[in-house]
């Protein structure tokens, strides 16, 4: 028939990498997709329309490539077709005497590849070339797959919204139960960013420089029970049927595609490694996958991490330390004796502890303090210690939670930022029997702090026609361990065992009864704070104290002792004078920043009718606090 108008057929086919050889890369077609259309106009004034047929080309395996076109009278196509999609299948030609229709003049157009399509540069980005079968002419443009492909990776949304950024390690119930976890997506991409055409033979997800710490975090579980198990890995549960893991679950391959996912598990709180993604084409290149967003960074930190850091920058951000190094220990809060930190180093108080079976954080800002007791009774005077000390204090710990053999409170570390020493739990029980006792710490020297039975008890002083009662157990308990975070007393030099004797005898003139009172052999002079006499039998053993001793400074403080029977006036331990106080002292609930007593103090210089003890030798407690092993 009569040549009508343009009649084209355009499409994209697929050529599949053969073998490499001496001229360059050989290829076979693999399957595409051509489209069929007629256009123009006839005899210079009527228009041509028609089609469009379009033809998915199958990529039937075996055979050498060949696409070929028969539509004359209609026929549908041959060669390795899928299907042929159109009704409109005809040439049109619209003149003004009438319409007419004629099939399409397509006999036998061909792209056939049997004696193979070579690419010269096996580096090429594109390769074209034009043929003439009969009198239909054909161009190829044909485009090397992964010259310009990229692979990029970012984080999908978990189930509460986190993603790349956000995410935090966390462990599981076990070391061998993931805690949570973060999925990968791996994407082949196009220069300007779309979805590309080429596809994977296989991707590689691979986990390097991943920490394996024991247990899942600084005290738990404790150290007979502590691995040292990769603390971020694939799990076999969670991976496709045809997906490959290594033993050590740092690397997993999966399937072919354009596309893959993996899931990442979290096995500790402080967990932390290297993720890299490789795409594997099927003409021999590898395609590194970067950071979405970030073609620099192939090399994927996990969780986020910057300049080096193995903490989650999230943490860092939402604690306020993000300019902090791993091993920073400067907290200043409370400030005590200038010696900074609590022996945890930043790295740490982001892995955490276990307190009460339940994980919590170190506080990068506030120096922390763990004391384990397994009677509760001790609780409140804990809670007293940590509000006059403004220490962050840890004191739910479960036996578990607690390594009673060494103390140590961050037992469980390995080759991931720490100090170079060992930070130190303090430890509270019940005595027997004898006085209430604690080593002076810090920490580390303070093994174990001992509650006497005498300390279960209330103590009442009198002010006026007021009453303070004080429950002595709750003092008691901060004030002893006060001393194990290095708190002094307020002086030494109380007569804590003075024997008194009492020699009675009837004065003549009044008939009643007085006594000789001699304390440690020597006649003293009892009397009331009034200086009216003390008219009773005094003996036993009996606690004196004098100005500058363990009763002097501020009367409300925790390390103020609170026991004397009676006080010697003035700074020497000379005068004969004794005043009876009869049990009359304030149980401290605070803890004093000065030597010097409050207004009002029974040690005020100008209390009436005079200061019991005076000012304090030592003193000024706040000062004094230690809680870091690292010194003294």
């Amino acid at each position: 028939m009569t040549y009508i108008g343009t009649q084209t057929i355009t499409g994209t086919v697929t050529f599949e990498f053969v073998r490499n050889t001496a001229l360059g890369i050989e290829y076979k077609l693999a399957g595409g997709h051509v489209s069929w259309a007629a256009s123009g106009t006839y005899g210079g004034t009527c228009p041509v329309t028609g089609g469009p047929m379009e033809f998915d080309v199958s990529a039937d395996s075996g055979d050498w490539g060949s696409l070929t076109v028969y539509v004359r009278g209609g026929y549908a196509g041959s060669g390795r077709f899928a299907k042929l999609n159109t009704t409109n299948r005809l040439v049109t030609v619209t003149c003004p005497e009438g319409t007419t229709t004629y099939p399409p003049d397509v006999n036998g157009f061909s792209l056939d590849d049997t004696s193979s399509l070579i690419v010269d540069d096996m580096l090429a980005g594109s390769t074209s070339g034009s043929n003439v079968i009969q009198s239909w002419f054909y161009s190829w443009n044909l485009h090397l797959e992964g010259v310009d492909t990229k692979l990029s990776v970012e984080s999908l949304s978990s189930v509460d919204r986190v993603t790349y950024d956000d995410w935090l390690p966390n462990a599981g119930r076990d070391e061998k139960t993931p805690g949570n976890s973060l999925t990968i997506q791996a994407q082949l991409i196009e220069a300007d960013g779309s979805a590309a055409c080429a596809r994977a033979d296989s991707f590689k997800f691979e986990l390097i420089n991943v920490s394996n710490e024991k247990g899942m975090a600084l005290n738990y579980p404790d150290s007979t029970k502590a691995q040292e198990d990769f603390d971020l890995h694939f799990d076999y549960a969670f991976i496709g049927p045809r997906d490959v893991m290594s033993a050590d679950k740092l690397t997993l391959i999966t399937e072919k595609g354009k596309q893959a996912i993996a899931q990442l598990f979290s096995y500790d709180w402080g967990a932390y490694g290297t993720l890299r993604v490789s795409a594997y084409m099927h003409y021999g290149k590898v395609i590194v996958g970067f950071l979405k967003g970030h073609t620099e960074i192939t090399d994927i930190t996990i969780p986020r991490r910057s300049n080096g850091s193995k903490i989650a920058d999230k943490w860092k951000a939402d604690h306020g330390v993000s300019g902090l190094d791993d091993l920073d220990d400067s907290e200043k809060d409370p400030i005590g004796d200038g010696d900074a930190g609590d022996g945890f180093p930043l790295y740490e108080e982001y892995r955490g502890f276990y307190e009460n079976g339940r994980h919590i954080f170190g506080d990068p800002k506030r120096k922390d303090l763990f004391v384990f007791s397994a009677h509760q009774e001790f609780y409140p005077g804990i809670q007293l210690l940590a509000r006059v000390t403004g220490l962050s204090i840890h004191y739910r710990l479960r036996g578990n939670e607690f390594d009673a053999a060494n103390r140590v409170m961050n037992i469980n570390r390995g080759s991931a930022p720490h100090l170079g020493f060992q930070q130190h739990a303090l430890r509270i029980v019940r005595a027997t029997a004898g006085a209430s006792r604690s080593p002076i710490g810090p920490p580390k020297y303070a093994d174990t702090t001992r509650i006497s039975p005498q300390a279960y008890g209330f103590t009442t002083m009198t002010v006026g026609r007021r009453k303070e009662i004080t429950n002595e157990l709750h003092s008691t308990v901060a004030h002893e361990l006060g001393h194990a975070v290095r708190i002094e007393h307020h002086g030494s030099t109380d007569k804590k065992k003075a024997v008194y004797t009492s020699k009675k005898r009837d004065n003549p003139i009044t008939g009643r009864p007085e006594y000789e009172v001699k304390e440690d052999g020597i006649v003293v002079d009892p009397r009331y704070e009034n200086d009216r006499p003390y008219p009773h039998e005094i003996k036993d053993t009996n606690y004196v104290g004098v100005w500058g001793g363990l009763h002097s400074g501020e009367d409300d403080c925790i390390m103020r002792y609170d026991v004397a029977f009676a006080y010697i006036p003035g700074p020497g331990t000379g005068s004969n004078i004794r005043y009876i106080i009869d049990g009359n002292e304030r149980t401290g609930l605070a803890l004093c920043d000065k030597q010097q007593d409050h207004p009002g103090g029974l040690n005020d210089v100008n209390r009436h009718p005079r200061p019991r003890y005076q000012n304090a030798t030592v003193g000024n407690c706040k000062s004094q606090i230690c809680v870091n092993d690292k010194y003294h």
